[in-house]
């Protein structure tokens, strides 16, 4: 014989295993868990970065002769859009 399956609400209102009020303030208790839960941001092991303070760091994967290019062309202003106009 198999045993009725219970529903949370169920075991939460049979004044047996609580009160009202003990049933009210544990369903209070997993809605401020369930915030939490559902709350973003950095969590351990989750493999994302920090929010606030740092920025993040952005690597740009060229050979030494482009990443040259790139600081003469930034310290001298040279428009690359209008460099590739003629291609």
């Amino acid at each position: 014989m198999q045993k009725k399956l219970r529903t949370i609400d169920e075991i939460l209102y049979d004044n047996t295993f609580f009160t009202e009020e003990q049933a009210k303030q544990v369903e209070d208790n997993a809605q401020k868990e369930a915030v939490k839960i559902l709350h973003g941001g950095k969590r351990d092991g989750a493999g994302r970065k920090a929010k606030g303070n740092s920025p993040l760091n952005i690597t740009i994967k060229v050979s030494a002769d482009e990443q040259d290019f790139l600081k003469y062309a930034r310290a001298n202003g040279l428009n690359l859009k209008q460099l590739m106009q003629g291609c």
